[in-house]
């Protein structure tokens, strides 16, 4: 009996030490890795980008759920933090991927004396984090499990584009409806702070996804007027 206090306490202990990451640490950790990964301000005075969507001005991770379970041969801990991207973060996203999509495609030739103004009434900006664990101890073994993800909200992206001439004559209008297609990150074998840093590389993946598509859409339909 006094082993298993014993161990019960070690890992007691161990727990406690490794506890799972708090919404100021998640934050801290995204921050810093869009602090590494800024890109330069991109203007063009030929587009415009308009998100109506009601996003967080700044980077922002709040508690959602917090527990832990002691109990003599079992305990279990579940964290989840609700994120969200600020508006500024995702516009300078979209804008470079913007122009340098416009650029591969030759769509400036089209654009000439014109200007795109591509609205987004709907898109992801949040996501979750969760960790999630349990060990119950068994005679002088011991059974571990938990998980560890990022994960993004399931929403589609909306909204329209128009193409205006010099004199703000429309020459070209249309909506667009995609379907989000960012994959939850999990690895236990990484970091939570590697794991942020993939979830990060995975949106903007998404985001560049996102205009490739809709920039295709555009050129096909431009040559068309």
């Amino acid at each position: 009996m006094k082993k298993i206090r014993l161990i019960a306490c070690s890992f007691l202990i161990l727990l406690n030490l490794g506890c799972a990451v708090k919404s100021s640490g998640i934050q801290t950790m995204v921050q810093n890795r869009l602090n590494e990964n800024k890109k330069s301000e991109v203007a063009d005075a030929n587009i415009e980008i308009k998100i109506n969507k009601n996003i967080e001005l700044a980077n922002a991770c709040k508690q959602d759920k917090s527990s832990f379970i002691p109990a003599l041969l079992y305990w279990g801990w579940n964290s989840e933090v609700i994120c969200e991207f600020s508006k500024a973060t995702i516009e300078n996203e979209i804008k470079s991927a913007v122009k340098d999509k416009i650029e591969s495609l030759g769509l400036n030739k089209n654009l000439e004396n014109k200007k795109l103004i591509i609205t987004i009434d709907e898109l992801p900006t949040k996501f979750k984090y969760q960790e999630k664990g349990s060990v119950a101890i068994i005679l002088f073994a011991y059974v571990m499990t938990g998980k560890r993800y990022f994960a993004s909200e399931r929403t589609d992206f909306k909204g329209h584009y128009t193409i205006i001439d010099g004199e703000n004559k429309v020459i070209l209008e249309n909506d667009f409806v995609q379907n989000t297609k960012i994959l939850p990150q999990a690895d236990s074998y990484k970091s939570t702070k590697k794991l942020s840093w993939q979830f990060i590389e995975a949106y903007n993946t998404e985001l560049g996804r996102f205009v490739s598509t809709l920039l295709d859409e555009i050129k096909t339909n431009i040559e068309k007027v």
